[in-house]
């Protein structure tokens, strides 16, 4: 007998349709890489040197209107003129300080008028940035992200470090100072490293449920295939028969999408969280450094009894906690990347590169209207439930037919009752479904309304570390005192990114929400 999870079904018939819907679940998967998952795999030669003429390609040189300025051990740039190279649209707020840039079309080039319609080469960057001056920290369409480098004005003009330039860009920047020419090119794909599209297919590839369906797929296929009927031969039962296949074999198609859909979501939001767990893990060892740092100034301050027992005792606990918090934090990272490589098949390492990219958009009243609108009836759960209904329905319709025929048959109570229970189930998952939307929705602005506040709890937090550090300048505060009040700034930025993550995660249930098909009861699924 053929081991089944290793040789799948395929007739002659059949391989021409599992092939169609591999087709199909490779054009899911790659529609949808702006939100989905892929794995990579070692490129030819012919596909690195056409990996270089593209990057070669995607390269922008500008000339500087103005040079650069030093700051520290960091190089400054004007941030509009960059911006606006790369292909952006730049906007100047002067009461809130803060500079916006959005992601235009054409690459404006002054001096090159025969280049003034020329396709942006940097596809990769973001298309929505905000930068609030003297602030540690940027909004990378719409996610904060930290900076280690405020942005300053100077003259008139926002300036911004290089490195904070090529974080921004997603692509390296070079400085020609005797020319003063500025270099932007677009940093190659690693091939590496894990992106949503490689992660998708790879965890589709090895998931189970995904194999299953297509065995199954094959069977119905050939069962349909089997179920020939002549004209003039057509009989109630046979067209009854023939109708159920159809349906089954039509659901399990859209089963291959959903299910792959599914997968592809799962694995990119694993590869966040665990990015996420990264960034707290790097959040928690500064946390660590910090408090270490204070309890050696109170433990100087308990030797010379300055300070209690019991204070010194609280700053040890602090500590200790922190050290408890890295060791939970570190199990749950290899916890993380075991679980990942398990779904992939592949090796997950500390140091394996991880793609992660997501938006933070605030939904709106109209958009869960336009939800509601065009998700509930083209459900794929409510349109079986529908076929169903339908089946049952010509069931009803054909009874004194089939009777008469087979003299015979179920009872036409029994059919009557299968209709209704039918056209309830129908109705409940249309309920459901919009129920299931109204909730996510209230979820999300939940959740936007405590960003809202971290957001302000950020602004206050970066005014406190400021005083305390005018403070320490002055000889009123210590160096404890300032580490600790910077400290609650990237400790607050984490928190948001998490939150905006969480966010990015539940509006993709909103958006779509036959992924989780928790409304659906009773249902073939």
């Amino acid at each position: 007998m053929k081991d089944w999870k290793k040789q799948p079904i395929q007739t002659p018939h059949t391989r021409q349709r599992i092939k169609t819907a591999a087709i199909a679940l490779s054009g899911i998967l790659m529609g949808s890489s702006a939100l989905l998952p892929c794995y990579g795999v070692q490129p030819s030669t012919a596909a690195v040197a056409a990996e270089e003429t593209a990057q070669e390609q995607n390269r922008v040189a500008i000339t500087l209107r103005q040079p650069p300025q030093k700051k520290g051990e960091s190089l400054y740039l004007p941030f509009a003129e960059v911006a606006q190279a790369a292909g952006f649209q730049v906007q100047w707020n002067g009461e809130t300080r803060e500079i916006t840039a959005q992601r235009t079309d054409v690459l404006p080039q002054e001096d090159a008028t025969e280049h003034a319609t020329q396709a942006n080469p940097l596809q990769q960057t973001p298309h929505s940035l905000r930068l609030l001056v003297d602030a540690p920290y940027a909004y990378v369409n719409g996610v904060i992200c930290p900076l280690s480098e405020p942005v300053h004005l100077s003259s008139g003009r926002t300036m911004v470090s290089l490195s904070t330039l090529e974080r921004l860009f997603s692509c390296t920047v070079v400085y020609e100072a005797a020319e003063n020419r500025l270099s932007l090119q677009e940093i190659p794909s690693a091939f590496s490293r894990l992106t949503y599209e490689a992660a998708a297919k790879a965890a589709t590839r090895k998931n189970g449920s995904y194999y299953d369906l297509q065995v199954a797929l094959s069977r119905v296929e050939d069962s349909n295939d089997r179920l020939y009927l002549s004209p003039g031969s057509y009989q109630p039962s046979q067209i009854q028969a023939k109708d159920a296949l159809n349906l089954q074999e039509k659901w399990l198609e859209q089963q291959l999408g959903l299910v792959a859909q599914g997968i592809a979501v799962n694995a990119s939001s694993q590869m966040n969280q665990l990015q996420m767990k990264q960034e707290q893990l790097a959040l928690l060892q500064d946390t660590k450094e910090t408090m270490e740092y204070v309890l050696r100034m109170e433990t100087l301050k308990y030797e010379h009894g300055v300070l209690s027992r019991r204070e010194w005792e609280a700053a040890q606990a602090k500590v200790t906690a922190i050290d408890a918090q890295i060791a939970t934090c570190q199990a749950e990272l290899s916890r993380g990347r075991l679980e990942l490589g398990a779904m992939l098949g592949q090796s997950i390492t500390k140091d394996t590169p991880l793609e992660m990219q997501f938006t933070y958009a605030p939904v709106t009243e109209e958009e869960k209207d336009q939800v509601l609108r065009t998700q509930v009836e083209s459900d794929p759960y409510l349109w079986y439930a529908r076929e169903e209904w339908s089946q049952k329905d010509y069931r009803l319709r054909t009874y004194d037919y089939m009777t008469d025929y087979y003299g015979g048959g179920v009872s036409y109570p029994a059919a009557q009752l299968d209709l209704d229970a039918a056209t309830h189930q129908v109705a409940q998952i249309r309920t459901q479904l919009k129920e299931t939307i109204e909730q996510r929705y209230a979820q999300l602005k939940e959740i936007e309304a405590s960003i809202a506040a971290q957001e302000l709890e950020l602004k206050q937090a970066i005014r406190s570390a400021n005083t305390v550090q005018l403070q320490y300048t002055a000889g009123v505060a210590t160096l404890s005192d300032c580490k600790q009040a910077q400290l609650q700034i990237p400790t607050l930025i984490y928190q948001i990114r998490a939150l905006q993550l969480q966010h990015a995660t539940a509006k993709t249930m909103f958006l779509q929400p036959y992924l989780q098909p928790s409304y659906v009861s009773g249902g073939q699924a």
